[in-house]
């Protein structure tokens, strides 16, 4: 029992030391950085004053610009939609907030609206290599009147190939919200072409999207 004791120990001391000696060598443990897709500092403020807005039903679809900061390939293609509640003092908005909290859609007492945001390098297509990632995450905040809201993302593999996951997130205030790849194993996850983004308020809503980006295994978000 004594010779167990003693063999245990000096593994335990052996693994400390090794701890020790790769840490004094500058060397640490592999971890998989995030890949910021759209940190929404650039783009659809600087089209016009306020953004897009809508006040009939309908969609409003803009690219919005060419060599984008903080955007995957460069480029978005912004769609603004409103679904119901037209009027003469109705509207949906969508916006970069000029403060730098990110992008903000807003809609007034009953117009329904919903917007998505896609990248593709502008049709070309992005070539992203997502292999390392487990899923995307959306940091959102919202109001209580913004819940519930869904978000939903859709890739496009080079083969034509798609995969779709949706969440419905029913609690206000900031949050990041988790979208696994989970079943998308069938894509060529090194070549995703296209990124879609679907974020889906009730009337009335407000939020702001500060940021879009990968996430590796067991740091889905909270």
């Amino acid at each position: 029992m004594m010779r167990r004791y003693t063999q245990l120990a000096r593994g335990g001391l052996g693994t400390v030391l090794t701890v020790l000696v790769l840490a004094s060598m500058g060397v640490r443990p592999h971890r998989v950085a995030a890949l910021v897709l759209d940190d929404f500092t650039d783009g659809v403020a600087t089209k016009t004053e306020r953004g897009l807005e809508l006040q009939t039903n309908g969609s409003l679809a803009r690219d919005d610009g060419r060599a984008l900061h903080g955007v995957l390939g460069g480029r978005r293609q912004v769609i603004l939609r409103m679904d119901s509640g037209a009027g003469a003092s109705e509207a949906c908005t969508l916006a970069i907030d000029p403060t730098g909290k990110g992008l903000a859609y807003s809609s007034t007492g009953r117009a329904d609206g919903a917007f998505e945001l896609i990248y593709n390098g502008a049709g070309r297509g992005l070539r992203a290599d997502l292999s390392s990632a487990q899923g995307i995450r959306v940091v959102v905040n919202a109001d209580e009147s913004s819940v519930p809201y869904t978000v939903t993302l859709t890739l496009r593999g080079s083969s034509r190939r798609s995969f779709t996951t949706t969440q419905t997130v029913t609690r206000s205030g900031e949050q990041q919200v988790a979208l696994p790849f989970g079943a998308g194993g069938h894509l060529n996850m090194k070549t995703i072409e296209q990124v879609r983004l679907i974020i889906d308020p009730p009337v009335a809503a407000d939020l702001v999207v500060s940021r879009l980006e990968t996430f590796p295994a067991g740091a889905a978000g909270r």
